[in-house]
């Protein structure tokens, strides 16, 4: 059995249903990313995890111990905002012990905790400050210290590095995951930035209007989306989804697997967009279509000009047209494009 369990969970606010049936198994240890665009319900069910609003109908399982109805305190589950939470008048160290203190946890072993959270966050030094007088990464590991005290095995994350610069989420991403990883935290971290579930997670729930579209490591869902809704939103760009004259299904390509070729699928070029280590080509097909390119380093395109397309039959993805579902991947030798004109 899973160390965490959802069976068959719903939510509805009045007539608006935000979250479909959803089931989900997480194990102990694992990290957990709930990805998907704003509205799509991952918030909600966070908020179902900790205890902060009841489901429906469904269960919530721990341990194969049903906490559906729980309050959060009775949950063993801490949780870090994205606006970090922090009492202004207490310091580092203050905010840190203020749950164990609550708690009435022993004073030495309060301290114990503490001295461990801060090696692990590299704030001793800071220990004595306002919240007030640190920047926006040590403000994060202010409530990632306070998290990593209360040793509570399940920890819940929303989304908290949006606040921070690009330079420092991608740092505190790195720090996030090694220290998930040395504590064996079963992590459950809500994002709507791929790169961060893409880099960070073992594996990802992405969601769309309240269901589950896929769930799987970023490799299965980056090289196996099994509906459109998961080629468009993962990947950056997104996978170009387009139909050929003839064809009953979509076509699913990545722009970087697609190639310039001397024969194949005909297009004109429209602009290009340089990003330095390759260029990113929009072309209109000869229905007017537009799907992007990849193409090594700097290079130029006259608009209008005419090219031709090529892939390899194992990046091709089809899909149904009716449900937008996969029909099959590594499609066959008889969709490539070669001696398409």
């Amino acid at each position: 059995m899973s160390y965490l369990q959802l069976q068959d969970l719903n939510k509805h606010f009045g007539d608006f249903q935000a979250l479909h049936n959803i089931e989900l198994s997480i194990e102990r240890g694992e990290f957990v990313a709930l990805l998907g665009p704003s509205g799509c319900g991952k918030s909600t069910l966070l908020r179902i995890l900790a205890g902060l609003e009841a489901p429906s109908s469904g269960k919530m399982l721990i341990g194969g111990r049903d906490v559906t109805s729980l309050a959060p305190s009775q949950r063993d589950i801490s949780m870090v905002f994205q606006s970090y939470a922090l009492f202004p008048h207490l310091s580092v160290k203050e905010n840190i012990l203020f749950g164990l203190k609550a708690r009435k946890v022993e004073k030495q072993e309060r301290q114990r905790r503490l001295d461990e959270a801060l090696e692990l966050v590299s704030l001793g030094e800071q220990q004595h400050k306002l919240p007030s007088q640190l920047s926006g990464g040590q403000r994060q590991r202010v409530a990632l210290a306070r998290a990593i005290v209360s040793q509570h095995p399940i920890c819940l994350m929303d989304e908290p590095l949006s606040n921070l610069d690009a330079k420092l989420r991608a740092d505190m991403r790195s720090e996030l995951r090694s220290l998930q990883q040395q504590l064996g935290l079963t992590l459950i971290y809500v994002t709507h930035d791929q790169i961060e579930a893409m880099s960070m997670a073992d594996r990802i729930v992405l969601l769309s209007e309240g269901q589950v579209q896929q769930v799987g490591s970023p490799h299965e869902l980056y090289n196996q989306p099994q509906n459109t809704f998961t080629a468009r939103f993962i990947g950056s760009p997104a996978m170009n989804i387009f139909q050929l004259p003839g064809q009953q299904n979509q076509l699913g390509v990545r722009p970087e697997h697609l190639r310039l070729s001397s024969q194949g699928l005909s297009c004109q070029a429209l602009n290009t967009d340089y990003h330095g280590e390759n260029t990113l080509l929009k072309v209109a097909l000869e229905d007017q279509q537009q799907i992007f390119i990849k193409v090594e380093r700097f290079q130029q395109f006259a608009p209008g000009q005419q090219l031709f397309l090529d892939w390899d039959d194992q990046d091709l993805h089809q899909f149904c047209h009716a449900k937008q579902q996969l029909v099959a991947s590594n499609a066959t030798s008889s969709l490539n494009p070669a001696g398409l004109n």
